[in-house]
């Protein structure tokens, strides 16, 4: 994490860690820039920062990647974000060891590939799930313009793949997914603003390439 020497930007580059000095941050001013790329991170971590960024009236510059939390909280932390062109902004579930399930869409398309405790998994894993989901609902009720939300958000294209990568292997698919940014808009009362959402499957692959991300974005057309 660095800060220009007026504390009118502030940039932060890697995963959101709970251990992390994040002292500079008191050095940014209000009406600010946080330029952010990240993998993503410890959620309670996140929606912290986020919170912080939002008080300080901060204006969040997403490039290169925002993943996993980055793109659940941070896309959405302030008043305004901005998203560089050739950006990835890509969501996908906890990684914990859970068994994967199919629930119903709060939208009534087809349904939702999610994770959940396993019947057999540690003790430990359904207070944390339950959680994770208070901390989320308390997170976004601020910041939608509609409610019931479903993070992390999948369309319906994005659906049906999981479903089918799910249906040919019985696992739950290792992938992350984009979220079109025409749906983003009337979702949450944040202003994002992409430079450019990729065109293709193939142009997304690119920037993954690039990036060396090692892993398959679905692309949301």
């Amino acid at each position: 994490m660095t800060v220009d020497l007026d504390g009118r930007v502030l940039c932060f580059d890697g995963a959101i860690l709970r251990d992390l000095d994040f002292s500079l941050l008191s050095k940014l001013r209000k009406g600010g820039l946080f330029v952010v790329r990240s993998p993503g991170g410890e959620a309670r971590t996140t929606t912290w920062l986020s919170d912080f960024l939002r008080e300080r009236l901060a204006t969040v510059i997403v490039y290169d990647y925002c993943l996993s939390a980055c793109a659940s909280y941070l896309l959405v932390a302030s008043s305004e974000t901005y998203v560089i062109g050739d950006t990835i902004v890509a969501w996908h579930h906890t990684t914990w060891p859970l068994c994967p399930v199919l629930r119903d869409a709060i939208d009534g398309g087809p349904r939702r590939l999610e994770q959940d405790a396993c019947s057999d998994a540690a003790p430990v894993y359904g207070p944390a799930m339950f959680a994770l989901k208070e901390l989320e609902e308390t997170f976004f009720a601020s910041r939608l313009l509609r409610f019931p939300y479903e993070d992390p958000p999948e369309s319906i294209p994005v659906r049906r793949v999981l479903k089918s990568m799910f249906e040919s292997t019985g696992t739950y698919p290792n992938v992350l997914w984009t979220w079109n940014p025409r749906y983003s808009s009337a979702a949450f009362k944040t202003k994002i603003t992409y430079e450019a959402y990729p065109s293709s499957q193939a142009e997304l692959d690119a920037l993954v390439a690039r990036y060396g991300l090692g892993t398959y974005v679905i692309y949301d057309p």
